[in-house]
């Protein structure tokens, strides 16, 4: 039997940039920041958006490039999160039970929003994280060691202050490697450290 394994949902932007949010003014100041959706989610942290959420609007982020490159998963307005409805289908069995889906309004159809709902809480072990204490008392996590007894059964997930936010487990990771032709754009590099 393989080791529990833990890993930060990450993309492949330089290959698949994917898209970004459109706001109601080109200029990126404060009022664009208070449309962002990445920036809502982490308002509400575990709690779901409910009535109150429109669908944003979604443009091709071309990142230096003259067509658009959009893969399976964007991570651009991270910690909310663009699927494909391939991918979609696919990661359903982890994904539904752990967050919300939510429509969203792309330049191509196709495309689902997505936002962990599944936040734990004391899963930390900060003897050995990297961290920030702040005078107020915040702490805010920079490189998260975390409690394998705490994360064992949980295949998505978010942690609150802790910068790299969103977490698979090797159950998610293998769901996505076993898929023929390969869903794209997943990227599996950045294991975490468990004590």
């Amino acid at each position: 039997m393989n080791a529990m394994k833990v890993y930060v949902l990450q993309g492949e932007p330089d290959k698949w940039p994917g898209f970004l949010q459109r706001y109601s003014t080109t200029n990126l100041d404060s009022e664009s920041w208070r449309e962002s959706i990445g920036r809502h989610c982490l308002e509400l942290g575990p709690k779901p958006f409910g009535e109150n959420y429109k669908p944003i609007l979604l443009d091709f982020h071309l990142y230096g490039r003259k067509k658009p490159a959009v893969g399976d998963i964007c991570l651009s307005m991270h910690p909310f999160i663009i699927f494909s409805e391939r991918a979609r289908q696919i990661l359903e069995p982890i994904l539904a039970p752990a967050g919300e889906f939510l429509e969203v309004k792309t330049p191509e159809p196709g495309f689902i929003g997505y936002r962990v709902l599944k936040h734990l809480d004391d899963c930390v072990d900060l003897q050995k994280s990297i961290y920030t204490q702040y005078e107020n008392g915040e702490i805010l996590i920079r490189r998260p060691t975390l409690l394998a007894n705490k994360v064992e059964g949980h295949d998505i997930f978010a942690v609150a202050d802790c910068l790299d936010g969103v977490f698979v487990s090797q159950k998610f990771k293998d769901l996505v490697d076993a898929v023929k032709p390969k869903i794209k754009g997943f990227n599996f590099e950045k294991e975490i450290s468990l004590s």
